[in-house]
């Protein structure tokens, strides 16, 4: 387990000096001659073409940026906020996709026993920190993309309205109350015991 911390400068120089000697060491743990020529090192240059021949740079937050895939799958990573003397722990809804923050993280390999998976590291969050506010980000899955502007007909006992909820059918036996609940019977007294004045029954 390598624990990493970003360090302020140029992005290039800061992944080089301050990162990737750490994923590097932990890649070569299990491939001292080298990694495959698939290999998931979780980063990518901002700057360069994807696998489908599209810009990163058209990515919110990508542009000249070394960007890394840090994700958890086990526990959520403690927020803090730095007053300049002292951290203060944050809740998950004080930060937002957007923010600017840093990342304690470790690297773990992976070497799958199955050929056909692909080898990588994992990053791992271990703690991040507040650093300041941000454009909100909103990364999600693009209608058009998934249903194609399609209009899709409407199945059997579908309707293009609203329909009215139907109402749960009474169970078999039972009488509704008239004007409301019924007042609970008073517990009785148990027999040979005789209210204390004053008190309660003994």
């Amino acid at each position: 387990m390598t624990t990493l911390q970003a360090q302020n400068g140029n992005p290039a120089n800061s992944f080089e000096q301050a990162v990737w000697p750490y994923l590097d060491m932990e890649a070569k743990t299990g491939y001292p001659q080298g990694v495959p020529p698939v290999f998931s090192w979780k980063w990518k240059d901002g700057d360069s073409i994807d696998r489908e021949g599209k810009p990163y740079a058209n990515r919110e937050g990508y542009a000249g940026h070394y960007v890394m895939t840090i994700s958890s799958e086990a526990f959520a990573p403690p927020l803090y906020r730095f007053d300049g003397q002292q951290y203060h722990q944050m809740t998950a809804d004080e930060i937002k996709c957007g923010d600017y923050v840093a990342v304690s993280i470790n690297t773990k390999l992976n070497v799958p026993t199955d050929r056909t998976h692909t080898p990588g590291l994992y990053i791992n969050p271990v703690g991040v920190c507040f650093v300041g506010y941000g454009a909100a980000i909103v990364n999600g899955p693009d209608a058009q993309t998934m249903f194609g502007g399609q209009q899709f007909a409407l199945p059997p006992g579908a309707s293009a309205m609203p329909v009215a909820s139907a109402g749960m059918p009474g169970m078999p036996g039972q009488q509704p109350m008239p004007g409301g609940y019924a007042p609970q019977p008073q517990a009785g007294q148990m027999p040979g015991q005789q209210p204390m004045p004053g008190g309660y029954a003994p």
